[in-house]
């Protein structure tokens, strides 16, 4: 039973509408999650949080932000801006991990260890990977697409996981 991923994937197909990185929901996403009128920007790690505050999260969006950040146990001031950001407090408390379970959420990293992009582990593997569902990417797997896919990644040394605590993958 996976609720995040459930909703997460009532989201495919979903696409840009508005130009890159824009349209109604991400505007919705950003404003709720960033800050009221926040300029159009990558949102793979913004859909991920998205989802979890919607399945787990408060029924008041305007909680959204603090939240995600205490549910994490992520120190207080930290926003849900980027990747990497993410990835550099996930590393630092120790929530990172070279395997996922359905649910967690997967980093990719560049040759220097940057985390580019995010998303969901899905349930099911194939030989050598993971099935998974992300926001901002496309068919071909972009870190920077146009839409929510679904899509089977190559496990790499250049993939970590967050391993959510266990009351947001219920």
């Amino acid at each position: 039973r996976m609720k995040s991923l459930d909703l997460a994937k009532k989201y495919l197909g979903k696409q840009e509408t508005a130009g890159s990185n824009d349209g109604p929901v991400l505007k919705t996403i950003r404003d709720v999650l960033l800050y009221k009128g926040a300029p159009p920007c990558s949102w793979c790690i913004l859909f991920a949080w998205w989802i979890l505050c919607r399945a787990y999260g408060p029924t008041n969006q305007a909680e959204y932000r603090g939240w995600i950040r205490e549910a994490l146990g992520f120190p207080k001031g930290w926003l849900p801006e980027s990747c990497h950001d993410t990835y550099v407090k996930a590393l630092a408390l120790g929530m990172i991990s070279d395997d996922g379970r359905p649910g967690d959420i997967f980093f990719l990293l560049d040759a220097k260890g940057h985390a580019h992009h995010a998303g969901f582990k899905d349930e099911g593997t194939f030989n050598g990977g993971f099935k998974t569902v992300e926001g901002n990417s496309n068919a071909g797997g972009s870190d920077n697409g146009d839409g929510v896919y679904a899509r089977a990644r190559k496990t790499s040394p250049c993939i970590k996981f967050l391993r959510l605590p266990d009351g947001l993958r219920a």
